[in-house]
């Protein structure tokens, strides 16, 4: 049987390798989206007309409404709505509390509380060839998973440091959650 109590993890990959008399059972895991349930979003960003002009994906950072996406998701709001994964409720974006152009991320306050969140991992342990998980709402299909590898911690390009995967990032999930192997944003 499968390793059971986590809902963090879907297992898969099932295999059993025999040498001589010893057995040895093993399984590989992926993070199961249907946890991440209430801890992600996405949004819906529009003009003064109320005309949609981006969207993207995010994820909750603690049960009072502050919630991350990436500044270019939220560029140009007018408003902006956030739709919650597992309840489907709508609510709107008060306004951006903070947020970085350059590194590309936003700290937004939703009008909502008691909000499931995600952890938040230790930057010192992020190495290269890393098991990661990226989980948004490409083209609106909320809780999508991808998997992929840190390819380089730390790449520096125009003297911005960034991470470099190989894990899927498409248009609608800019935004969401980068998850280490303990499902740690």
């Amino acid at each position: 049987p499968l390793p059971s109590g986590d809902k963090k993890w879907v297992y898969t990959e099932w295999s059993k390798k025999t040498i001589g008399s010893v057995t040895t059972y093993t399984t590989s895991k992926i993070p199961n989206s249907n946890y991440f349930n209430g801890n992600v979003f996405q949004i819906v960003v529009s003009n003064d007309k109320g005309e949609p002009i981006s969207t993207g994906s995010g994820f909750i950072i603690n049960k009072d409404g502050w919630f991350i996406t990436n500044h270019h998701v939220m560029e140009n709001a007018y408003s902006a709505k956030i739709q919650i994964s597992d309840t489907k409720e709508i609510y709107d974006v008060i306004g951006v509390y903070d947020y970085s152009k350059k590194k590309d991320w936003a700290v937004i306050k939703v009008d909502c509380t008691n909000n499931k969140y995600l952890n938040t991992g230790d930057e010192a342990t992020i190495v290269g060839a890393s098991n990661v998980y990226t989980i948004g709402s490409p083209l609106g299909l909320q809780n999508t998973i991808s998997q992929g590898l840190i390819s380089n911690p730390e790449r520096i390009v125009n003297s911005i440091s960034y991470m470099q995967i190989s894990a899927a990032i498409s248009n609608g999930s800019s935004g969401g959650a980068l998850l280490n192997k303990y499902g740690d944003v």
